[in-house]
């Protein structure tokens, strides 16, 4: 539960909320590998340009390739 709120925090831009979220996933878990990505996603996206860039790809995976190359 807390490796997906990690996730939703991420998406909705607030990469300190994840990176809480992510620690307690790995203190209840340490072998949980989607927290582990979670972690060092969240510390790359507490920079404001990645964070964009991030944005951007998270956007984009939402359509199919058709609707990518349309837009």
């Amino acid at each position: 539960t807390y490796t997906h709120r990690g996730w939703v925090a991420l998406t909705r831009g607030q990469p300190q909320e994840a990176l809480e979220n992510f620690r307690e996933a790995l203190r209840l878990d340490p072998s949980d590998d989607a927290a582990r990505a979670g972690i060092a996603e969240a510390m790359r996206n507490r920079n404001f340009f990645y964070r964009i860039i991030y944005k951007y790809y998270d956007f984009m995976s939402r359509f199919t390739a058709t609707y990518q190359w349309a837009l």
